[in-house]
């Protein structure tokens, strides 16, 4: 009898647990549907052990709208938040889908059509390639992105870029001090 009870006490704690696991995707792609990018957040906050499977399936929703603009910026820019959460096997793939729309961002008639959408790309692939698991999956990859986000600055001079410029500004700031070789702190750049 008290295996009974015990078996029925754990299957109610793990159904009543955790009812947000399997539904979190159809919520996301329901908030999206919605253009209700706030949810996002709330769904993440229901779900704290899905977080980096959220910032994976952001990623992919991004990518799969591209022709759309102005949606694959705002479900991209979704992610940056959960994209530390990505677990080290996941990375390099995570790595790969930032540089494919990266790559589409940067292109001239892309930021032809929106250059608000390319610039919001831009700025959030920036941030997100510096983040440590994305950094160690592809370590040229913060690089690339700085340098192209400097090549939109100049190639769109009438573009509202105030976001990016900032997002620029803060990748050339070293922010992590290395120790020498007698100890002493160094600066990581020139």
């Amino acid at each position: 009898m008290k295996n009974i009870f015990a078996a029925t006490t754990l299957l109610c704690a793990l159904l009543f647990s955790t009812p947000g696991l399997a539904a979190w995707p159809g919520q996301m792609d329901a908030a999206i549907a919605r253009n209700d990018f706030g949810r996002i957040n709330t769904i993440a906050a229901n779900n704290p052990g899905a977080l980096g499977d959220i910032a994976m399936f952001l990623l992919q929703k991004a990518r799969d709208r591209l022709p759309d603009i102005d949606a694959a910026a705002k479900i991209f820019l979704a992610a940056v938040p959960f994209i530390i959460h990505v677990p080290p096997g996941d990375a390099g793939q995570a790595a790969g889908i930032l540089l494919a729309v990266e790559t589409a961002a940067k292109e001239t008639d892309f930021q032809q059509k929106d250059c608000r959408g390319a610039i919001t790309i831009l700025g959030a692939a920036l941030t997100m390639s510096s983040v440590p698991n994305i950094a160690a999956a592809a370590p040229n990859l913060h690089a690339d992105f700085l340098a192209d986000a400097n090549a939109a600055l100049e190639e769109n001079p009438a573009c509202d870029s105030a976001e990016l410029q900032n997002e620029v500004s803060l990748a050339q700031v070293p922010t992590v001090p290395t120790i020498g070789a007698l100890g002493a702190l160094t600066p990581s750049a020139d």
